[in-house]
């Protein structure tokens, strides 16, 4: 950062000019124009982005790291995978860590390269030779720290510095909770009310990130197409209110079958979608065949004295982007979805109660 002063008056009456305060004119431009930016109304991943890329550099900061708490998965949840992935996030549920970043009461601190929390702040960094803390304050609980490494010495460390920073800190805190509390309200929308589970729309997009992950590691990924045998029928025989109840029993029994990677939703009344991220065709198979097998002798209460059973119809399709690339990630989608159905409609005609398999040709690609 330049070490060039600018004089401001700060206003108000009884102020002399030999009160004026010497400030450090990047830092100033820097900070002002971080607020101008924090006012639009960015959602949670454009903020973030912001934060750890383009401030720092707007600052003259070597690097920049954010901390959040993150107790329920929530933000990890909304967040595409190159920002997830991104060395200068973190998501932690743990309080205590974040807390042990201050000396005491959260507030902004300047440490240097001999500081021991040096090895817990930017440790990526090796350019930064010190950095600024910024503690994340939601309703005056600690909910976030936002570190900016600092290549030589802190950016003047004067009283109107700080006060800068301070201004800064409550800017970057109000928009964070903001972006956080309409992803939140967001990720409702992308929720099915009776199951719990993830909606059509949500499966589409988890489909639309994990295609963009695949392609980047070069790993497999298989898509589950699950249709509930004879809901119709069970449906007229027990009345609507058994059938969401089992429809709901379902999911929680299928989510529990599955790793925390993967992803169910509900994507029509009588079918779910299962995405199984860096999972081959085989394996892709085999966990429908566990599944069904799993569901077929899953006894359900209905609370009411009787016991309702039900089968499961499989559709199964995978995709490895090393033997099939693709140049259009929105028609690998459309493909992916369709020969999943495809794949379903067979076991359907089978009769129902097990799993068929689907593949995509190289001429869909």
């Amino acid at each position: 950062m330049s070490d060039k002063p600018v004089t401001a008056s700060p206003a108000g009456a009884g102020r002399s000019h030999g009160d004026d305060i010497a400030v450090n004119s990047d830092l100033l431009t820097g900070v002002l124009d971080a607020h101008h930016r924090l006012q639009a109304d960015d959602a949670l991943p454009e903020l973030m982005l912001f934060l750890l890329s383009q401030l720092p550099v707007s600052l003259g900061a070597p690097a920049a790291e954010l901390h959040l708490l993150d107790a329920d998965g929530d933000i990890g949840r909304a967040l595409p995978a190159s920002l997830a992935e991104n060395r200068g996030l973190t998501l932690s549920n743990d309080s205590l860590a974040l807390q042990a970043l201050y000396a005491s009461t959260p507030q902004i601190e300047i440490i240097d390269f001999a500081d021991e929390r040096m090895f817990r702040v930017l440790p990526w960094a090796p350019s930064a030779n010190g950095a600024v803390l910024i503690p994340l304050l939601d309703e005056g609980r600690l909910a976030g720290s936002y570190h900016l490494g600092l290549a030589q010495e802190a950016p003047g460390g004067g009283r109107a510095e700080l006060k800068l920073l301070q201004s800064l800190m409550h800017g970057v805190s109000l928009s964070l909770q903001r972006a956080l509390r309409r992803d939140k309200a967001d990720g409702l929308m992308l929720l099915d009310a009776e199951t719990g589970v993830g909606n059509s729309r949500a499966f589409q997009r988890v489909l639309e990130r994990e295609i963009a992950r695949a392609l980047r590691t070069a790993q497999p990924l298989s898509v589950l197409r699950i249709k509930v045998d004879n809901l119709d029928d069970l449906c007229s025989h027990y009345g609507e209110a058994a059938c969401r109840f089992l429809m709901r029993r379902l999911a929680q029994r299928v989510a529990s079958c599955l790793r925390e990677t993967d992803h169910l939703s509900r994507v029509e009344d009588d079918q779910f979608g299962v995405l199984l991220p860096a999972c081959s065709e085989p394996h892709g198979h085999d966990i429908g065949e566990r599944l069904c097998s799993d569901i077929r002798d899953f006894a359900i209460d209905d609370g009411r004295g009787g016991v309702l059973y039900s089968t499961f119809s499989i559709g199964v399709v995978s995709w490895d982007p090393a033997t099939l690339p693709s140049d259009s990630r929105e028609r690998l989608v459309a493909m992916l979805e369709s020969e999943a159905s495809s794949a379903l409609t067979k076991t359907v005609r089978r009769g129902g109660n097990g799993v068929s398999i689907s593949r995509l040709g190289a001429l869909m690609i």
